[in-house]
């Protein structure tokens, strides 16, 4: 894998990944998702595994739903803030996307959208810091709109059992957008 992700780098024509002629997708390193055990990573606190219920009885394929949500939450903040993998992840450059260059933003401070409960549930909602109007919009990660929902957001609250799209579209990942004025607002959530 180091050898191929290598190779694109350094401009491999059959791995090609944008531009007129690409013939590969964009290759990067994911996250690192060992750890000793409970014992967690000193780089990532949130990486240490249970073997009693973070695993099925084979020890290797992630429980459901306890590891596989683990492992879906991890990858999900990994993709939105790994400056390589947020534009790709978003299929294109949203302004809170880390650059490429090095230079951050205030992503993260400024986001403070969340689901909950999560993993989506008929009960979960969606918590922004409020606004006088916002539009909720739930798209798939290939960016099909499944839903969009003008509200009054000055509660910071709304109940996702309502989007009856949602509801009925099949289990996965989705991106939940709050765009209130020129802010927008991001967050993914796993159904």
């Amino acid at each position: 894998m180091k050898k191929v992700i290598e190779d694109q780098i350094n401009g491999d024509i059959q791995l090609r990944h944008s531009g007129s002629g690409a013939t590969s997708p964009f290759l990067s390193w994911g996250i690192y998702m060992w750890s000793d055990g409970i014992t967690p990573q000193q780089t990532n606190p949130n990486v240490s595994w249970n073997c009693n219920t973070d695993f099925k009885s084979d020890g290797v394929h992630p429980s459901d739903p306890v590891g596989t949500t683990k492992v879906a939450t991890l990858l999900l903040d990994f993709y939105q803030n790994d400056a390589l993998s947020c534009p790709w992840f978003f299929n294109n450059r949203p302004t809170w996307c880390s650059s490429t260059t090095g230079k951050t933003d205030e992503r993260i401070e400024n986001n403070t959208v969340t689901v909950s409960p999560h993993p989506f549930t008929s009960a979960s909602a969606v918590h922004f810091t409020p606004s006088t109007s916002a539009t909720i919009r739930v798209s798939s990660l290939y960016g099909r709109l499944v839903e969009s929902v003008t509200i009054d957001g000055s509660s910071g609250v709304y109940a996702l059992g309502g989007l009856q799209n949602l509801a009925a579209s099949a289990s996965g990942i989705y991106v939940i957008t709050i765009v209130s004025g020129t802010t927008t607002k991001t967050t993914l959530i796993v159904k």
